[in-house]
């Protein structure tokens, strides 16, 4: 095999390299982003916040209603005494609006307390999933930390699998290497075939005949084989 013939056979051996660390790295990042005890960990925060959230909402809304009932109820109180309502009918009305009032402020205030320890309880739910969060990420690097590694070598490999791509097709002819990329995608990625010591395609099987072989053996061009029309060097 001549030197251009090495040099085409290391492209294809290149490039099927990138694509299994591609493959590979690929692998890892999905496997690493769909941990599933750190997406469950995730989701059981997402619902302790659901299920806090409306309660913190309902709660302000009460606080408000609180607020303006007493506000109505201090006005009402103030105009009883005031002196400026002299009519019994009336102020009977006051009185009994000021009795209306407490109640509701009495009624909406118990709701507050129960739902305050809701919250309070809900409020830990969310602390001991986000805790549990935490720990499960922590424990998750700790055990990816492989993984991690691995990935890091494998791109750190990458490039320099590339930088050896473009060495090899700066030194490759231009129409050779044009040749090459044209075939690729057509022939699953391996353009390149070995004619092996019985005369037969090394990834096709087929046998070539004598003179055809004899050809491909002599290198002074690059043949292709006769059945899947590969380019066939001699080992």
């Amino acid at each position: 095999m001549n030197v251009a013939g090495k040099q085409l056979k290391q492209l294809q051996e290149t490039d099927l390299a990138l694509r299994d660390d591609r493959q590979r790295v690929s692998e890892i990042e999905q496997a690493l982003h769909n941990d599933s005890a750190v997406v469950a960990a995730q989701k059981a925060v997402e619902d302790a916040e659901g299920h806090l959230t409306p309660k913190q909402t309902q709660l302000r809304d009460l606080e408000l209603q609180v607020q303006t009932t007493e506000q109505k109820r201090e006005s009402s109180q103030q105009r009883l005494y005031s002196g400026t309502v002299s009519n019994p009918k009336e102020l009977q009305d006051i009185e009994k609006n000021i009795a209306s009032l407490k109640k509701r402020q009495t009624s909406l205030e118990d709701t507050m307390l129960a739902l305050m320890v809701e919250i309070e309880n809900a409020m830990a739910v969310l602390e001991s999933a986000q805790a549990t969060l935490n720990s499960t990420r922590t424990e998750s690097r700790v055990n990816n930390k492989a993984l991690v590694e691995e990935k890091d070598q494998l791109e750190s490999k990458m490039t320099d699998l590339h930088t050896l791509r473009a060495t090899l097709t700066t030194s490759l002819d231009d129409d050779l290497v044009a040749l090459y990329e044209q075939l690729r995608p057509k022939m699953a990625q391996r353009p390149i075939a070995i004619l092996t010591d019985d005369a037969t395609c090394s990834i096709c099987g087929v046998r070539q005949t004598n003179t055809h072989a004899q050809d491909i053996r002599r290198g002074d061009a690059f043949l292709r084989c006769a059945n899947c029309n590969r380019i066939i060097l001699a080992d």
